[in-house]
């Protein structure tokens, strides 16, 4: 079907050296775009992009940190001056923070899974962090495309939002805080930017064992972490299904849709009090 082909394309991918950005690249790449991969570990990306290439597609590997506006706009300036243009934007990089409010007795009043235990509550550090990577981070990232997209009258942008920011979720009110925010900030530039053809989506994936489920803020790892959500029976979603999503929302044949928020697993969520 040519209209999902996305050979011609240029994407960028954030937080795309492993997870679920990486899964999204391989797929973007698999449907035909040329991809430019950032994170800011640059080995991982250098090996995402590696996979690319195998893939017979052009890739570059651009270390960026989302969190940091001339950053940004040093990758977006980089990926023009390489390719000539930029198609597509998936703004995946995030981070989260799983903790109470506050603690009552020196504990969370629903209690975390497996036991865990924190030190303190949510910290004005842990929400400044959170707000400039999982909020601003995305803006920055939109924000830098979008004079070369509006320009153009084209562009696809696709936001990692997630669950929590759709339904909440009890320990977790920064990270559903930001997911939150996040959601409108796409929804609001949907429409602003509808006129010049460009499309702006949301896609939230279920529980995905990724790289970020170890809690050191629970003292747990990750593989403590996976132990304890394979007892409690947690559905874990395909990163691929994710990447394959994005696909479509690239391509041609979503161009009538926007202003979405897209929930692929409301039952994956795996949070404190939610079990």
């Amino acid at each position: 079907m040519k209209e999902f082909n996305l050979e011609g394309k240029v994407a960028i991918v954030t937080g795309s050296g492993r997870g679920i950005g990486k899964n999204i690249a391989l797929c973007l790449a698999e449907g035909g775009a040329d991809v430019v991969v950032t994170a800011r570990t640059k080995q991982e990306i250098e090996q995402t992009a590696a996979e690319i290439r195998k893939l017979g597609k052009k890739s570059l590997a651009v270390p960026a940190d989302v969190g940091q506006t001339e950053q940004v706009e040093s990758m977006v300036a980089t990926t023009i001056q390489q390719f000539g243009k930029i198609d597509i934007l998936v703004a995946n990089a995030a981070i989260a923070i799983m903790k109470s409010l506050v603690l009552l007795d020196g504990k969370p009043v629903i209690p975390l899974p497996m036991e865990a235990k924190l030190d303190m509550g949510l910290t004005d550090k842990d929400w400044s962090e959170m707000l400039n990577i999982d909020i601003f981070g995305a803006v920055r990232c939109v924000r830098a495309v979008g004079p070369h997209m509006l320009q153009r009258k084209s562009g696809k942008i696709i936001v990692i939002g997630s669950g929590e920011g759709v339904q909440g979720a009890a320990n977790s009110s920064a990270y559903a805080a930001c997911k939150g925010g996040v959601h409108n900030f796409a929804r609001a530039i949907a429409l602003e930017w509808w006129p010049r053809n460009i499309q702006v989506n949301v896609v939230t994936p279920g529980a995905h064992n990724t790289e970020m489920w170890g809690r050191p803020e629970w003292h747990l790892s990750k593989k403590e972490v996976e132990k304890g959500y394979t007892k409690l029976n947690v559905q874990w979603g395909n990163m691929r299904q994710v990447g394959l999503l994005c696909v479509f929302l690239a391509s041609a044949a979503s161009d009538y849709i926007s202003g979405q928020v897209i929930c692929t697993n409301t039952r994956g969520g795996v949070s404190g009090g939610r079990h």
